[in-house]
C-alpha cells in the first residue's frame, strides 16, 4: 500500500512508526521544515528515517502535483488548519473530494475561556471536514472524547499515540545498587503548562523519602525554579540536556514524573517505559493511558489533589530491581514499539476499507 503523511516537522515521535510502516509499504513524508527552533533547545535532533521518502516545504504547485498524482492513495494530515503547508494540502484534498483522507489529532485544551472558544473552533472545523475524513486517529482518552463531543462520527475515531525508538541497554550505569531510595526524573519544558514548580513545592515536603530528583529541560520559569531549589540538596536542575544524556538518566532513575496541566500525549512517557522506568503522570496527559496503576505507573488527579499520596505510594516501592525494569521494557516492546504501531495502523486501514470485519483495538489498551 501507499501512504502519504503531511506533517509540520520530521518528528522523533513519529519516525520509528513511519520507518516500520515503510518496510512493507510505500511511505512518503511531507513536512514544512526539518525541525522547529524550540525543539532544538530541548535537545531534539532530526531523525533519520529509513524506508521513507521525505519532501520538505513544497510550494503550491508541488502540493497540487502530489495530490493529483495520488488522488486515490491514503493521505494522513496532522492537525486541522494549524500548519500552513499541511492546511493548504488538506483544503485541496477536500476540494478534490479525495476518498481516502485521514487526520491525526491531539485533544484540544477545553479549560477556561480560551478552551471555550477552542471548542467552538473545532466544532466548526469538524463540521467543515467531517464528510471528507475517513479515519480520525487521536491520542488518549481525552482525544476521543473531544472529537465525539464536537460532532465527529465515533465509528471513524481510532486510538492513536506517539511512538519513540527503544532505548537500548546502557552499560556501566553507576549507583543502581547503592541506593535504598529511588531517584526521580522530570524531562520537559520549564513552564506553566508542564506544572513543574508546583510539583517541586510538594517534593520539598517529601525530600527525605527519595534519593535525588533530576529536572531536565529549559523554559521561561527557569529563574523561579532555581530560586525555589536553593538549599535543596537532593533536587538537581540540569537545564537543557541532549538526548543521549536523557537516555542515561532514564536508565539510572526509577520514576518519571509528568505533572502537566495539559499534554496531548507526552512522548517522554514512552521513552521512560521503554527504558524500564515507572511513571507518575497527571490526568491531563494523553499517554497516561499507558499506565496500569500496578506495575508501570499511575495517573494522579488534580480534582482529587492526590499527587502527594500517589507519589509516596510509588516511592515506597524503592529503587527498581533489574527484573522489574526488564518487565516494563518488554511490555513496551510488545505494546508501543514502532513495529506494533505500524501493524495496528494497517489493521485500522483494512477495517476502514472493509478488508477486516473486527474493529481493531490499540495494542496498548490490551493489557499485559
Amino acid at each position: 500500500m501507499k501512504f502519504i503523511f503531511w506533517q509540520n516537522i520530521i518528528s522523533i515521535h513519529q519516525s520509528t512508526f513511519l520507518e516500520a510502516l515503510g518496510v512493507t509499504n510505500e511511505v512518503f513524508l511531507i513536512v514544512e521544515e526539518e525541525i522547529e527552533g524550540r525543539r532544538k533547545l530541548h535537545g531534539w535532533s532530526i531523525p533519520e528515517i529509513n524506508n521513507v521518502e521525505i519532501i520538505i516545504n513544497p510550494n503550491e504547485r508541488q502540493i497540487d502535483e502530489i495530490l493529483n498524482e495520488n488522488i486515490n492513495e491514503l493521505h494522513f494530515f496532522s492537525g486541522l488548519e494549524i500548519y500552513p503547508v499541511v492546511s493548504a494540502a488538506l483544503k485541496k484534498a477536500a476540494m478534490y473530494k479525495m476518498p481516502n483522507i485521514g487526520v491525526l489529532l491531539e485533544p484540544f485544551n477545553q479549560s477556561g475561556l480560551k478552551g471555550f472558544f477552542r471548542k467552538i473552533k473545532y466544532q466548526f472545523l469538524i463540521q467543515k471536514y467531517k464528510k471528507h475524513i475517513r479515519i480520525l486517529l487521536t491520542t488518549g482518552n481525552l482525544g476521543r472524547k473531544c472529537y465525539e463531543d464536537v460532532g465527529f462520527d465515533k465509528n471513524k475515531i481510532f486510538d492513536w499515540g506517539y511512538f519513540t525508538n527503544a532505548i537500548g541497554k546502557i552499560e556501566n550505569v553507576k549507583e543502581l545498587q547503592t541506593r535504598n531510595k529511588p531517584d526521580l526524573l522530570f524531562v520537559g519544558s520549564i513552564d506553566k503548562r508542564k506544572n513543574i514548580l508546583e510539583i517541586v513545592k510538594t517534593l520539598k515536603n517529601t525530600s527525605l523519602k527519595f534519593n535525588k530528583f533530576f529536572i531536565a529541560g529549559c523554559g521561561g520559569l527557569e529563574s523561579e525554579l532555581k530560586e525555589m531549589i536553593i538549599g535543596s540538596k537532593n533536587i538537581d536542575f540540569l537545564g537543557g540536556v541532549k538526548n543521549e544524556e536523557i537516555k542515561l538518566l532514564m536508565h539510572k532513575c526509577d520514576i518519571l514524573i509528568l505533572p502537566s496541566l495539559f499534554d496531548g500525549w507526552g512522548a517522554v512517557i514512552n521513552e521512560a517505559l521503554q527504558a524500564g522506568m515507572q511513571v507518575i503522570a497527571s490526568e491531563n496527559c494523553g499517554a497516561n493511558i499507558l499506565l496500569d496503576g500496578e506495575e508501570r505507573g499511575e495517573t494522579f488527579y488534580f480534582k482529587n489533589n492526590n499527587f502527594e499520596k500517589t507519589l509516596i505510594k510509588w516511592i515506597a516501592k524503592g529503587p527498581l530491581a533489574d527484573n522489574k525494569r526488564m518487565e516494563i521494557s518488554n511490555w513496551s516492546a510488545t505494546h508501543i514499539s514502532g513495529k506494533v504501531a505500524a501493524d495496528y495502523f494497517i489493521s485500522v486501514i483494512h477495517y476502514s476499507i472493509g478488508k477486516e470485519k473486527e474493529r481493531p483495538i490499540a495494542p496498548w489498551l490490551l493489557g499485559n
